[in-house]
């Protein structure tokens, strides 16, 4: 039983050993370029949100995030913010001196609440929409989404492609950026 397993899992190990080389490729460009580093990081969350491992997701942000801290404090801060929310629900301890390091930062900052997604005066977003992407910049999953909004899954599906089209992104990873940027104004 345990070869079926195995080999069943072959798809999702490739995805996942593809997730960690873009993660590993995002390092080695941090020094000579942040916008191909920045990509790299974006596309390794992007496979671990396919493979449904929020802990992974957050890692590659916080990877993005700390590179776009410096043209982008604000929105980066807010990325960390929400990676160390992931980091503390798993107890990643690898991860402490991570959150002790940005504590300070985090802690200056704060987002407002309200609906921020907002042109010519009027909401581009419907609420509920609003509270689904919210959800996913957090790294939640459509499954858990669902449930908290007590939704169908395929309705977290269609309010997500409805976001997608109005907002004219295309991955969760765009959403989550876009998320932030928003915030930032």
């Amino acid at each position: 039983m345990n070869t079926v397993t195995s080999l069943t899992s072959l798809k999702d190990a490739s995805t996942y050993a593809s997730a960690i080389a873009k993660q590993l490729q995002g390092l080695i460009h941090a020094d000579t370029d942040i916008a191909q580093a920045k990509q790299y990081f974006e596309e390794a969350a992007d496979a671990f949100v396919e493979l449904h491992l929020p802990l992974d997701v957050a890692r590659s942000r916080l990877g993005w995030a700390m590179l776009d801290s410096i043209q982008r404090p604000v929105v980066a801060v807010q990325a960390m913010k929400q990676c160390l929310d992931i980091f503390s629900q798993f107890d990643d301890s690898s991860y402490t001196f991570f959150t002790n390091s940005l504590s300070g930062q985090i802690q200056s900052i704060e987002v407002p609440q309200e609906h921020p997604i907002i042109s010519n005066g009027e909401k581009i977003l419907t609420n509920r929409e609003w509270e689904v992407a919210s959800q996913v910049a957090k790294g939640i999953s459509n499954a858990e989404i669902a449930s908290n909004l007590s939704l169908s899954v395929r309705t977290i599906t269609t309010h997500l492609e409805r976001i997608y089209s109005k907002l004219a992104l295309r991955s969760r990873s765009a959403l989550f950026r876009y998320m932030f940027e928003r915030r930032e104004n």
